[in-house]
Formats: structure tokens, C-alpha cells, sequence
């Protein structure tokens, strides 16, 4: 963690101070010094910003230190652009240069380190009514969602602009074509940084409420003073207003502002909820940007007006952009619906199934019962009812550990003494049941070999024993109820008389007196 809050607020009425003296030097001194001073207060604050950045950067750790050193190492090359500004200013008494060239234009690319910086921010995702990871564009993929996004709207505000008033403006007098470019990247680099910041702010929880509107205040005065200097070089002019340069120092000391506020290093306990209403202006924001795009073509049709080359690049990257994103959003949502549908199944696999053994439960045994007794008048069946004899005794005397791994063996010698036709459940404790479905073998001498399997010497605590078991079977002929739970009840009867017996066995169950089939002892 940074310095803490006390340092933000003296630093912020500081800065405050000095852009309002700024302010009134430039107001009240003659036009040449003011516009010096103004812009030399701009390559200054573009310079403490940028070390500062670099300086909480260094102190800091994880997530917060990433965004601070991007935005630090995109602050260093417009240092050297604000300094070459001020000494324009001082060679040739004006505040914009006659001619720019193209190879200035390659300064744009420091927009990617500032949106890269920007979407590194610390921020969580927002809570839903239903799960709180459930929101879309979890993990790393909302950044490139929330890039596209804010191009999508700097594109369409772009095409607005310049259908509107900057076309027109350009169509009547010769200018410099790179400057042009030059500012007018600069004003859809800004665009982009402040949309990124909304949209962070609106569809994410920042960490840090303040630093990111700082952040975003910061890049709202950059495009304030850019376009101002777009609107004097698309007139033809080469001198501003030393308030311009003002603005723009104003933004760079938000910037520096945003990073001396400490950005707390985990998530906060209780998170924003985010809304249906929000996740569906989320998902409209292509639409509404290709909407707008859409009408200004129309009427442009209507009034016989053509459409030029950067209406028509625009139309095409704003047409590309939502595609990208529409086939990002795709992909995602055919990730969740596949991660719904296995979450689904596990639901399904957890409430059917003992989560000790992997057996069916009571509740499915009870199912695939009903089933078989639907259609018991061609395929009969029989029901087995299995207890292991002293297995209390078994959890006082070792633990209930080696309890739960004798149940987890006793299953999986059931498991492997029947087909995969049959239904194995634990019904709970050390009771098991057995569907054996559709048998053509005699139920007695199969439980007889299940029996003696399961008696098998196990090895408990280091030491082998045998383990005693009591089976009661009952079948399901065309005479019983069809109802599982007395069914159920039956084979219970039978396994208890077939306990009564010394060292356990085997009953079959008859109605009014359970028959004693043969059965050996265990332990």
C-alpha cells in the first residue's frame, strides 16, 4: 500500500492553486508570455506525472504496480513532445507548428501503452443475484471486450464529428495533412482512454473509486485541449490560447493526483451488483454505436450527400469492429454454456450419488426401483438389502477413517460383482442395496458370491480382518406392491433376520415369515 489519503489532499489543493494562478497569469499577462508560461506549466506537470507513475510503481506491488508503470513509460514520450512544444514557442513565437511530419504521427502508439495501462487497473467483477463469478467476460477476456467497446464509441463519435463540422471545415482550405492526422489521433486517443475508464467504472468495480475518476478526469482534460488544437489547425491557425495549455496542465496533475491513491491489493468483501439492466447496456453498445453510424449514412442519403474517404474508412472499421466483437461474445457465451451444462451434471451427479463411495443414493436407488417395477410384468427383478455386521465397533476401535475407507471398499466390491445393468446404492451408515435387474441366475447363489466377496479379509489399521456382512434379498414378482419404499422395508426385514444369525447370512424374504437361506459367518 501506498502513502495514504493524507498526502492526497494537501497534494490536490496544491495543484488546485497552481492551475487556478495558471489560470489567471494567462488571463491577465500579455498574450506571448502567457502562452510561454502556460505551456511550459504543461510540459512540467507532463513530467511530474510521469515520474510519479514510475515512483508509486516501483513502490508498489501486483496489480497496482502494472497499470502505474505503463501509464509512466507512455507519459515519457509525450515529455519530449511538450519540451520540443515549448521550445516551438520560444523560436518562433506561435503555439502550433506551420508543417508536421508524417514520422510525428508514430507518437499515436503510445495510445496502446496508455489503454493497455488503463484496462490493467485493479477491478473485480460484479456480483449477480446468482453466482458472483457468474458475470460475463471474466478473467482476461473483458479486456479486449472493453477496448472494443471504447472504440466502438470513439468511432462513432468520429464519424459524427466529422459529418457534422470537421469534413466540412477541411473540405474549404488547404492544410497540413500530418498535423491534421496527428491531432486528430491524438483526440480519438483520448476519446478511447476516457471511454475505457467509463466503461471500467460502469461494468467492473474499480478497487479504487478515486484514483479512476481522477484517471478519467485527467483524460477528459487532455481531449478537451486537444481538440482545441485541432479545432486551430483545421482552421489554418498557429497560435491558442494560453488556456488551452492550461486545461491540458490541469489534466496531467489529475494524472499525477490518480497515482499517489493508494489502490487497495485484494478485492473489497462485498462487491457492487451488477444489475440485468447494466449487462444489457453492455451488450447493446455495439448496437447503439452501429445505430448511430446506420442514421448518419441515411440521412446522408436523403440529402444527396456524399460520402468521402473518412466517412467510408470510419463506416468499415466501425462495421469490423463490431463484427470482432460479436464473434468474441459468441465465443464467450458458447464458453459458458458449456461450462453451465458440466456444472449441471455435476449438480445432477452430487445429488444422486454418495459423495464417500460414488454409489447411488437412496434417492436414485428409489428412481431406477419405480422404474423396474414399471416394468416388472416381463423382466422381474430382485432387491438386496446389505449390512456390514459390528462396523461400529470398527469406528471405536480405529477411527472413523478407516471406517470410511472399509465403506469405500465394501463398494467397490459390490461394484465389481454386478453388471453394469445393476444399481449399487449406500442408503446410508454401512447400508447398502442392490437392484439386480432382469437375472436369469438364481438371486440367492449370486448374493451367496457377492457375500463371500465382500467377507474377503480387508486390510484395516495395518492389519488384515474379515469383515462380516448380513444380506436380506426379496423378489419383485408380479405379486408385490409397486411401491419401492416397501420393498425396500421387505429386504430390510430379511437382512435383520438374516443378522440375527450367528456371524450373519442370507435371507430371502417371504411373505409372513422370512425364509433362512444359507449363509456363512464373518467377523
Amino acid at each position: 500500500m501506498l502513502g495514504g489519503r493524507s498526502k492526497v489532499r494537501p497534494s490536490a489543493l496544491s495543484c488546485a492553486a497552481f492551475v487556478l494562478v495558471l489560470a489567471v497569469f494567462g488571463l491577465f499577462a500579455p498574450n506571448a508570455q502567457s502562452v510561454l508560461v502556460a505551456g511550459a506549466a504543461a510540459a512540467v506537470a507532463c513530467a511530474a506525472a510521469g515520474l510519479c507513475m514510475l515512483w508509486t510503481g516501483w513502490r508498489a506491488r501486483g496489480a497496482d504496480r502494472r497499470w502505474r508503470v505503463a501509464l509512466g513509460i507512455a507519459t515519457l514520450p509525450t515529455v519530449f513532445v511538450s519540451a520540443w512544444h515549448v521550445r516551438w514557442i520560444v523560436d518562433h513565437q506561435s503555439t502550433l507548428p506551420a508543417y508536421v511530419p508524417w514520422p510525428s504521427t508514430l507518437f499515436l502508439a503510445v495510445v496502446v501503452v496508455n489503454l493497455v495501462g488503463i484496462l490493467l487497473f485493479p477491478s473485480d467483477p460484479l456480483e449477480t443475484e446468482t453466482d458472483e463469478r457468474a458475470v460475463p467476460w471474466e478473467g482476461y477476456h473483458w479486456y479486449a471486450i472493453t477496448a472494443l467497446d471504447s472504440l466502438l464509441l470513439v468511432d462513432s463519435m468520429f464519424l459524427l464529428t466529422w459529418a457534422t463540422v470537421l469534413g466540412s471545415s477541411l473540405g474549404t482550405r488547404h492544410v497540413n495533412t500530418a498535423g491534421i492526422i496527428a491531432n486528430t489521433g491524438a483526440l480519438v486517443g483520448d476519446l478511447i482512454l476516457l471511454a475505457a475508464c467509463l466503461l471500467l467504472a460502469t461494468f467492473r468495480q474499480p478497487r479504487s473509486g478515486q484514483a479512476l475518476a481522477l484517471l478519467a478526469a485527467g483524460m477528459g482534460a487532455m481531449a478537451v485541449s486537444t481538440a482545441s488544437y485541432l479545432t486551430i489547425t483545421a482552421s489554418g491557425g498557429h497560435r491558442s490560447t494560453p488556456i488551452v495549455d492550461v486545461i491540458a496542465t490541469a489534466g496531467w496533475l489529475m494524472l499525477l493526483l490518480a497515482s499517489l491513491v493508494p489502490v487497495p491489493g485484494s478485492a473489497p468483501p462485498e462487491r457492487r451488483s451488477g444489475s440485468p439492466r447494466t449487462l444489457r447496456l453492455r451488450m447493446s453498445l455495439p448496437y447503439v454505436a452501429l445505430g448511430t453510424a446506420g442514421l448518419l449514412v441515411v440521412g446522408q442519403l436523403i440529402a444527396k450527400t456524399p460520402i468521402d474517404n473518412a466517412e467510408r474508412a470510419g463506416l468499415i472499421g466501425l462495421l469490423l469492429l463490431v463484427i470482432v466483437r460479436q464473434m468474441m461474445i459468441q465465443s464467450e457465451n458458447t464458453r459458458l454454456l458449456k461450462a453451465v451444462q458440466i456444472s449441471r451434471r455435476q449438480l445432477r451427479y452430487q445429488a444422486f450419488h454418495d459423495p464417500l463411495t460414488g454409489l447411488a443414493n437412496r434417492a436414485l436407488f428409489t428412481e431406477r426401483v419405480r422404474a423396474a417395477l414399471a416394468r416388472r410384468g416381463s423382466q422381474p427383478f430382485a432387491l438386496v438389502y446389505c449390512d456390514l455386521d459390528n462396523f461400529k465397533q470398527v469406528n471405536d476401535t480405529f477411527g472413523h477413517a478407516v471406517g470410511d475407507a472399509l465403506l469405500r471398499t465394501t463398494a467397490d466390491r459390490l461394484r465389481a460383482g454386478v453388471r453394469p445393468v445393476d444399481t449399487v446404492a449406500r442408503l446410508g451408515g454401512d447400508e447398502f442395496a442392490i437392484l439386480l435387474d432382469d437375472r436369469n441366475e438364481d438371486p440367492r447363489r449370486f448374493c451367496e458370491r457377492l457375500a463371500d466377496a465382500i467377507r474377503a479379509p480387508t486390510l484395516l489399521a495395518d492389519r488384515l480382518k474379515p469383515v462380516g456382512v448380513s444380506l436380506g434379498v426379496v423378489i419383485a414378482d408380479g405379486d408385490r406392491p409397486a411401491d419401492p419404499d416397501a420393498l425396500l422395508h421387505d429386504a430390510d426385514l430379511a437382512m435383520y433376520a438374516a443378522k440375527r444369525q450367528a456371524g450373519g447370512g442370507l435371507v430371502v424374504y417371504q411373505p409372513g415369515r422370512p425364509d433362512r437361506g444359507c449363509g456363512a459367518g464373518g467377523a
